[in-house]
């Protein structure tokens, strides 16, 4: 079974989750885009690693704004 997770609008962090999943990426054929891995467990790092992104970002505006006042 083959399964596609998608995050809309979250395209910009893709080398992050290619880094993070890079032990299991696909051995099949050449493209660089398949992992094997069960999707749960996918889906968990993806989540995990978007939210510590999303966090750090978030900091660093709030950091902006405050440098900014």
């Amino acid at each position: 079974v083959e399964t596609l997770c998608v995050f809309p609008t979250k395209g910009s962090l893709e080398k992050h989750v290619h880094g993070a999943l890079k032990d299991l990426r696909s051995k099949k054929g050449k493209c660089k885009e398949w992992f094997k891995v069960p999707a749960q467990d996918a889906v968990a790092v993806v989540s995990k690693l978007l939210q510590a992104i999303e966090a750090e970002e978030a900091k660093a505006s709030e950091q902006s704004r405050t440098e900014d006042t």
